[in-house]
């Protein structure tokens, strides 16, 4: 077995590794951490970048040789945006100024920078490479590169996905929560109006009776002594003067005062009344 052989075996055998550590990845955090710990691992690079566009967002992330990696959102560079466009894969020596902001671009030995444009299912992805002499990447390691990508990707969008479901998840939570607290206020309100409306129930039958009591005075309380003052005047024309001070007057008098006193009765009740 010769010696490209054997690299070969044995980067796929530890991208079979690296694959199995990326299925166990349980958020986003540690898939990119996986990543920038074994990438080394399977091919050489000064810079690699990916960037997904998913639910009309780009999630980019970049990954450098010494290890550690950066993600940005919604930060696709030119390049970035030609190749997704375009998708027709680049390889030359112009060097982004993308790269800059990761390492001193002026330091490489003969830097190459590659491009592709991937699409899988519902995904568009850019990945970028950045090489030189001292790192350097081959057309003999795209293939291993397209695998690691289809890997990321992959689960990236499962962990994604499932970020997005449980925030859509406590979203609605929080909303059946505040429904359940509006239905609360608005049975509390609705109470509150219930005994509002009893309590004027109450008192309108209340002044009911009452009006029903005043009514009841004026026709018959105030009639009788009315009434006998009117007969009382009747017959007044029938009896002398002498007649009239000894006997009707002081009756009529008498029946004035009925009548005064049932008059006070029924406005004080009234005035109870207001």
């Amino acid at each position: 077995m010769d010696i490209l052989s054997t690299k070969y075996r044995i980067t796929y055998e530890a991208f079979s590794k690296l694959s199995g550590r990326i299925n166990k990845a349980r958020n986003i955090e540690e898939l990119v951490l996986v990543i920038s710990k074994n990438l080394k691992y399977l091919i050489d690079f000064r810079v690699f970048r990916m960037s997904i566009v998913l639910d009309n967002n780009a999630h980019s992330f970049s990954f450098f040789a010494k290890n550690g990696s950066k993600l940005e959102m919604n930060k696709l560079s030119s390049f970035e945006t030609n190749l997704l466009e375009h998708k027709i894969p680049i390889r030359h020596s112009v060097i982004p100024d993308k790269f800059n902001e990761f390492i001193d671009t002026t330091l490489l030995n003969n830097p190459v920078f590659w491009g592709w444009f991937i699409e899988r299912d519902t995904l568009n992805i850019s990945a970028t490479i950045l090489s030189d002499d001292i790192k350097v990447f081959t057309k003999m390691d795209i293939d291993i590169m397209h695998l690691l990508v289809d890997s990321f990707c992959i689960k990236y969008q499962q962990l994604y996905l499932s970020k997005q479901l449980t925030l859509k998840n406590k979203s609605l939570k929080s909303a059946l929560k505040l429904i359940e607290e509006k239905k609360k206020e608005i049975e509390k309100i609705l109470g509150q109006q219930q005994n509002v409306i009893i309590d004027k129930t109450k008192e309108v039958k209340l002044k009911n009776t009452q009006l029903l009591e005043i009514s009841s005075i004026n026709a018959h309380n105030l009639r009788e002594p009315l009434s006998r003052i009117l007969g009382l005047i009747e017959i007044s024309e029938h009896y002398n003067p002498d007649q009239l001070n000894e006997h009707i007057l002081k009756h009529i008098r008498t029946s004035a005062i009925d009548l005064d006193n049932v008059l006070k009765k029924v406005v004080k009740k009234s005035e109870k009344q207001y």
